[in-house]
């Protein structure tokens, strides 16, 4: 797979999005909270989780870049020079395998931090991250943002607070995960996709582009166990496959929990 590197910069005088949308909301309990469950866990490294005083002193540093498909933000074993939030597109998480093969993990939603952990801690960054498709990031540089969090306490504990969010977060996530059927991870995957990647709206449901290879990597499978999974899924009334692409049909919550061994998702994130 080639990937470049390049990306092009700007200057964040209007900042515009998602500080400004954040500096509407109250730290704590944000629009985010509203969505589907399984989405809740994927937004809580955001700049909606910070002060509304942190929010405005990170404008300060802030500079924003826009990338084209396949362009490398963050490669996998270098430290991140800058902690990235999406604004606008979207990106996607990669994973190299033993083998040295790169596999699918997840996608990103927009406002969501990334690369904090590698900045705070001076640690390799353990995934590539790519541009699918053109957007737009909001970067704060890791010297810049160091040197913010010495001097300012608050600051600093936001930043601990929300990477203790992640801790969790990570922690639920891999309790859940190994815990569920393989039907389960691929139907709560398809529903995370379809808010994280913005699905498709069609006549009897929401489009998610995604190969069926690429959705078996995010989910820990191979193609050749997750086809007839979705197969069943289709015939349950939930999906329709397509090529290269699956429609998340329309009351597929309802129908998801009326079957006779319901899907679903694990309790404690309902």
């Amino acid at each position: 797979m080639k990937r470049n590197s390049r990306g092009t910069n700007g200057d964040c005088s209007d900042f515009g999005t998602p500080l400004d949308r954040a500096k509407a909301a109250p730290s704590g309990k944000t629009e985010s909270d509203k969505t589907h469950p399984a989405m809740r866990r994927l937004r809580m490294a955001t700049l909606e989780r910070l002060s509304l005083r942190t929010r405005q002193a990170l404008s300060q540093i802030a500079t924003t870049r826009s990338w084209q498909n396949g362009d490398v933000l963050f490669r996998a074993g270098e430290v991140a020079g800058s902690a990235v939030v999406c604004d606008e597109g979207r990106l996607r998480i990669w994973r190299t395998c033993e083998k040295g093969t790169e596999h699918l993990s997840r996608g990103v939603a927009p406002g969501e931090l990334l690369g904090i952990a590698s900045v705070i801690g001076v640690q390799p960054f353990h995934f590539s991250v790519t541009a699918a498709g053109p957007c737009r990031t909001t970067h704060f540089g890791a010297s810049d943002l160091r040197q913010l969090m010495r001097g300012d306490g608050q600051v600093a504990l936001e930043f601990a607070e929300l990477l203790a969010r992640r801790i969790v977060e990570l922690s639920d996530v891999m309790v859940e995960e190994y815990g569920e059927r393989l039907d389960q991870r691929l139907y709560a995957t398809l529903v995370r996709l379809s808010k994280v990647w913005e699905g498709v709206a069609r006549s009897d449901g929401q489009e998610i582009r995604i190969s069926q290879s690429d959705l078996a990597s995010m989910v820990g499978s191979s193609r050749q166990y997750v086809n007839p999974t979705l197969k069943r899924l289709a015939a349950q009334g939930l999906i329709r496959l397509g090529y290269r692409s699956i429609v998340l049909l329309e009351g597929h919550e309802q129908r998801a929990g009326q079957l006779p061994d319901p899907i679903g998702f694990p309790k404690k994130v309902r």
